[in-house]
């Protein structure tokens, strides 16, 4: 993560984009855009949160619609087919609750703040599952929402030294 910030910083990047950028990536969200936001930016709970949110949102519309052109596209070749064979592995190994729940498990999946669950996954389980595009990005920002409040009131408590910030989240506080 460091590396990640270090390298953005130094592209000139206001802290409110760095945190936005980090909350779009795949692996990160906003579970890593928000401690980046409060402890290595310092910056407020609130202003951290909407950009976290918004920059995790941004790339909803594009995998919920446009993956099944993409994915046709390099199902083509044999590269490409192993790659969407693996997204739709890795899907469907994590789409238990999904199945069993619906869309609210869907937003249940998405709300969970821990790795390989968030958007990105949520929104490839909602297209393998074949789930409507608009009913899942409705649910996929609620979930998303919750998932701020539980990242925000984490990195709230380790800000404060209730829990201890062994790394995990963010190793330099104060780039």
């Amino acid at each position: 993560m460091d590396r990640i910030i270090e390298f953005l910083s130094s592209k000139g990047l206001m802290p409110e984009t760095i945190v936005a950028v980090i909350s779009m990536l795949p692996v990160f969200e906003l579970r890593g855009g928000i401690p980046v936001g409060i402890l290595a930016f310092k910056m407020g709970m609130l202003h951290t949160a909407v950009y976290s949110i918004l920059g995790n949102l941004i790339p909803l519309p594009f995998i919920l619609e446009f993956f099944k052109p993409v994915s046709e596209f390099f199902e083509r070749t044999n590269r490409g087919n192993n790659f969407i064979a693996y997204l739709r592995r890795r899907a469907a190994s994590r789409s238990k609750i999904v199945e069993k729940w619906g869309y609210i498990g869907l937003m249940l999946f998405v709300a969970i703040p821990l790795p390989g669950s968030g958007l990105w996954t949520g929104s490839l389980i909602a297209f393998f599952l074949n789930m409507s595009p608009k009913k899942a990005f409705v649910y996929i920002v609620f979930g998303v929402l919750i998932a701020a409040i539980a990242v925000l009131l984490l990195t709230y408590l380790i800000k404060i030294g209730i829990i201890q910030n062994t790394g995990i989240f963010v190793k330099k506080v104060g780039v």
